[in-house]
């Protein structure tokens, strides 16, 4: 991780000091749905796929939300994931709802004019760029290899 990146996830770990945050990438990775308040040391509610809800505090997520120490206080099995975020929603209150659901996303820290594009979207770049035509009537010219000229 470059110094940029660290100062990034520091910043977005900073954004949940007074305000429920998404963990996004718990979602996108099939996992249910995580949600954390407190920066670096504060509390969470996990609700797994199978409509388990977990609520805990954790410790230590520097730079970011991955890497903290999690101490679950209370765990419930509710009949699916929908009722188990029913369950979520009622006891993260007012605050919860307003934070997920006000409108209002978290600001996010841009990134550095400095750093370059990765490699992959250079290539992206590349592929969408539009290729010159070739003018009608111009003949290739190719050479035993194949290679045109």
């Amino acid at each position: 991780m470059t110094r940029d990146e660290f100062a990034l996830w520091q910043d977005i770990t900073e954004n949940s000091r007074f305000q429920w945050t998404e963990d996004a990438i718990f979602r996108l990775n099939g996992r249910g749905a995580f949600y954390y308040i407190g920066g670096e040391d504060g509390g969470y509610m996990r609700i797994h796929k199978d409509g388990r809800l977990e609520i805990g505090s954790y410790e230590g997520a520097v730079p970011h939300i991955g890497e903290a120490v999690f101490m679950p206080k209370s765990e419930k099995q509710y009949a699916d994931f929908n009722e188990a975020f029913t369950a979520a929603l009622q006891l993260g209150g007012k605050q919860f709802l307003v934070d997920m659901f006000g409108g209002t996303p978290a600001v996010l820290p841009r990134c550095p004019s400095s750093e370059k594009t990765s490699v992959l979207e250079q290539i992206k770049e590349a592929k969408d760029a539009l290729r010159p035509k070739k003018e009608t009537g111009e003949k290739s010219r190719k050479s035993k290899d194949g290679v045109e000229r």
